[in-house]
């Protein structure tokens, strides 16, 4: 059976560093696989307006080439429609199509729209803007612009540079003052980052930031503590050993709607590895089921259960 959707193509990608016409590239893989692929007209050059197109198109399946920041524009574009997102890895980390368990490469996973299945994943909501994984206040906000840098640099020793990058911006960021509104409970902290995430991380060893459901139904508020370089990198130890998510160096709690109110007039977030600045107050919110996704088939459920012992703010006020 022949499929039929609309391309959306991010050229500047971390895979398009690797072609010096991507766009055609990607034409020929669709046209290979067989996939009766409509594109955007040539005025739309950039995401939004291919994103708008495939919109006013009315083609029930939207594939979104691109990285993290592009499979979230697509994520805003089509949440809370029947619009079906498949996702065609084309970035450095591809956070969405590991968590999925799609193919890494571009052609494998464009012959996966023919044998997929549709499946209802939730997102995350801030003032009113959509992220798929995460949003982080504080130091790795900062982290995106290094980032860039190693667009199409996949080696371990790539990743060890950004991983140090890291540590550095925390070590160098001075907390911010904040105050964490959720279940009528009310929790200043200080704090050199702060993640909201959907659904929470899952443990073990190697799954470093991989999430436990994409259904769960609940964000999942974590907040690092101001601690020494030394202690820092004793819970980067911890994570990579997969026994962190209690460490007493977070704050870590479940919420369906929280708010945060920041001693700042602006900060900066991270939603799923892009930045913006926004004027606080903060206001998150789950929408579970909101965005359909293409996925591989699974003949069991594949998600981990969540934590049954979900912490509350309230918990984590005592802490």
């Amino acid at each position: 059976m022949t499929v039929r959707c609309f391309v959306v193509i991010n050229p500047r990608s971390g895979a398009g560093l690797d072609h010096e016409d991507f766009p055609a590239k990607i034409r020929e893989w669709f046209a290979s696989a067989g996939v009766d692929a409509v594109y955007a007209s040539q005025a739309a050059t950039d995401i939004g307006a291919q994103l708008a197109e495939a919109r006013d198109s009315g083609i029930p399946v939207v594939a979104v080439v691109g990285g993290d920041g592009t499979i979230m524009a697509g994520a805003g574009a089509f949440a809370g429609t029947d619009t079906v997102l498949a996702v065609i890895p084309g970035g450095t980390m591809n956070v969405l199509a590991h968590e999925l368990g799609l193919p890494l490469t571009i052609p494998e996973a464009i012959r996966l729209l023919a044998e997929g299945e549709v499946r209802a994943i939730d997102v995350g909501e801030v003032n009113g803007r959509i992220f798929i994984g995460s949003s982080i206040l504080g130091a790795p906000s900062r982290l995106a612009r290094r980032r860039e840098g190693f667009r199409g640099k996949s080696s371990g020793r790539s990743y060890a540079r950004l991983l140090m990058a890291g540590v550095r911006a925390l070590k160098r960021y001075p907390a911010v003052g904040v105050t964490i509104h959720a279940g009528g409970e009310h929790k200043p902290i200080r704090t050199r980052a702060l993640s909201v995430v959907v659904n929470d991380y899952a443990e073990g060893f190697g799954k470093v930031l991989t999430r436990s459901s994409l259904d769960g139904g609940k964000l999942v508020v974590y907040a690092l503590k101001p601690i020494t370089p030394w202690r820092l990198i004793g819970l980067l130890v911890a994570m990579i050993m997969g026994r962190w998510r209690h460490d007493a160096r977070l704050q870590r709690f479940a919420v369906e709607t929280v708010r945060i109110t920041a001693s700042r007039k602006r900060v900066r977030l991270m939603n799923d590895g892009e930045t913006l600045l926004v004027t606080p107050p903060l206001d998150y919110r789950i929408r579970p089921k909101a965005l359909r996704v293409l996925g591989p088939r699974r003949s069991v459920e594949t998600d981990v259960p969540t934590d049954p012992e979900e912490p509350t703010l309230e918990a984590a006020a005592s802490r």
